[in-house]
C-alpha cells in the first residue's frame, strides 16, 4: 500500500474515532448478581438500600402509588418501575444530589436520564415521583 494510501485508510479511522466520541454513552448496567453497590455492599447483601427495607416502604411502591393498569393502560406503573429499576441496575450512580442518577451535565444524559424524563420528570407528582419517593423512602433520605 503507497503512502498515499496508508494516509487515507488512517485519516478515516481517525473520523471514525473522532465520531465515536461524539456518540452519547451507552446505559451504565450491572448485572444483578455482581459488582459493588452504592451503599457499598454486594448484590447478595442487603446493604443496598433498594434491596433493603421493602416492607416498610410497600405503601410508596409503584404499584401502590400508581392507578389500576385499567386507568392508564399501565403507563404510570411501567415509566416508575422504569426509573426504579435503571437506579437499581446501575450501582453507585444514585448519590445524595442526583439520588435517581438523572441529571444532566453538560447535556448529556446520565445512566437513567432517559427513564426519568420519560417517566416525567417531575419530583411533585406522576410516575417519577413515584420512584423518586420510593427510593427516598428505601434509602432513608
Amino acid at each position: 500500500m503507497s503512502s498515499v494510501g496508508r494516509r487515507r485508510v488512517w485519516s478515516i479511522v481517525g473520523a471514525l474515532l473522532a465520531v465515536s466520541c461524539l456518540l452519547p454513552k451507552a446505559e451504565l448496567v450491572d448485572d444483578e448478581g455482581s459488582g459493588a453497590r452504592s451503599t457499598g455492599g454486594s448484590a447478595s447483601t442487603p446493604a443496598n438500600c433498594l434491596d433493603a427495607n421493602r416492607d416498610r416502604c410497600e405503601s410508596k411502591s409503584c404499584a401502590a402509588a400508581c392507578p389500576a393498569t385499567s386507568v392508564d393502560s399501565g403507563h404510570c406503573l411501567g415509566a416508575c418501575s422504569g426509573v426504579f429499576d435503571c437506579v437499581k441496575r446501575n450501582p453507585g450512580c444514585s448519590t445524595a444530589a442526583d439520588p435517581v442518577c438523572a441529571a444532566r451535565e453538560a447535556g448529556q444524559p446520565k445512566a437513567c436520564t432517559m427513564a426519568w424524563e420519560s417517566a416525567g420528570k417531575s419530583r411533585d407528582s406522576g410516575p417519577s415521583a413515584f420512584a423518586f419517593e420510593l427510593i427516598q423512602c428505601l434509602c432513608g433520605k
